[in-house]
C-alpha cells in the first residue's frame, strides 16, 4: 500500500443536511494503514451519534459548544497523540486532557468559555443514550404524521439516520410557483423555524448542492427543507407542522 504520510483526510460522520451517517471504521481502515491523518469535523455527530461509532476512528475532530447546549460561539478542537489511536481499545469517553508534547498556540485563552463547553460535554454525555432513544421515535412518528398531510411529501433522509434530523422535500412549491422564501415567511408566522442550508449559506433559495451530489433531482434538491429535533421538540410540534404546510398549499392551490 502506498504510503501517504502528509496527507489529511477530513470529513463529516454526520451529513448536516439529510443526518446520513459515514462509515468511520470503514474510511479508518482505508486511510490510516497508507499513513494518512484523519480529522473529523463533528458538530452533529457529538450531538446525534454514539461517541463509540466516530470519536475512536480518528486522529482529531473539533464541534461547537451550542450543538450540545453549551455556549454560543464555544467549541472544541481536540488533537489526539502523535501516536496512532488504538480502535480497539475504546473506553467510550471523552478523553480532554491535554498532550505535553502538542503546542498550545498562542494567545489568551478564553478560560471560562473553555471550561463551559467542557463541562456540556460532560453533562450531554450522561443523557446521549436516552436523548438518541427519544429523538429516534420521535422521528419515526413525525414521518408517519408528515406523510399523512394533504400534500405531497418526498423523504430524502436515509432509513439509517441519525435520530433527530430529517430532510424532507416538498414538490408542490414548484406545482403552484412558490418559493422557498415564500413557504419560510409563512412557517415563521406560525412560530415554526426550520432550515435548509448551512448556517453560513444566507439564503434559503435554490437547489441543494449535497442533496445533487447525493444523486437527487433538481425539483426535489430545490424544495427540501431540514428538520432538526432539539430536547423539548414534541409529537405537537409536528402536527404543527402538517397544520401549518396544509394551509399554506391549500391557499395557494385556489
Amino acid at each position: 500500500m502506498e504510503e501517504h504520510s502528509n496527507a489529511l483526510f477530513i470529513y463529516s460522520p454526520v451529513n448536516h443536511e439529510t443526518g446520513a451517517v459515514q462509515d468511520c471504521p470503514g474510511l479508518w481502515d482505508i486511510c490510516a494503514p497508507a499513513g494518512a491523518r484523519i480529522f473529523l469535523d463533528a458538530p452533529q455527530a457529538m450531538a446525534r451519534l454514539e461517541w463509540e461509532k466516530w470519536m475512536p476512528w480518528c486522529h482529531g475532530f473539533s464541534f461547537s459548544g451550542q450543538k450540545i447546549y453549551g455556549l454560543k460561539g464555544t467549541g472544541l478542537l481536540y488533537l489526539k497523540s502523535p501516536s496512532p489511536p488504538d480502535p480497539g481499545s475504546s473506553e467510550g469517553g471523552l478523553s480532554l486532557e491535554l498532550d505535553p508534547e502538542q503546542p498550545v498556540p498562542g494567545g489568551t485563552p478564553d478560560i471560562p468559555s473553555a471550561s463551559s463547553v467542557i463541562r456540556a460535554a460532560e453533562i450531554y454525555a450522561h443523557s446521549l443514550s436516552e436523548q438518541l432513544q427519544y429523538w429516534r421515535v420521535l422521528t419515526e412518528e413525525g414521518v408517519q404524521i408528515l406523510s399523512s398531510g394533504d400534500f405531497s411529501l418526498e423523504i430524502l433522509s436515509p432509513s439509517d439516520r441519525v435520530p433527530g434530523v430529517l430532510c424532507i422535500s416538498l414538490p408542490d412549491l414548484l406545482k403552484y410557483n412558490k418559493t422557498m422564501e415564500d413557504l419560510f415567511y409563512h412557517l415563521n408566522k406560525e412560530g415554526i423555524f426550520l432550515s435548509r442550508f448551512s448556517a453560513c449559506t444566507g439564503s434559503v433559495i435554490g437547489a441543494s448542492r449535497i442533496l445533487k451530489e447525493m444523486g437527487f433531482t433538481g425539483e426535489l434538491s430545490r424544495c427540501s427543507l431540514r428538520i432538526s429535533l432539539g430536547r423539548d421538540s414534541k409529537r405537537d410540534d409536528f402536527f404543527r407542522l402538517k397544520k401549518a404546510l396544509t394551509a399554506f398549499f391549500t391557499r395557494n392551490a385556489s
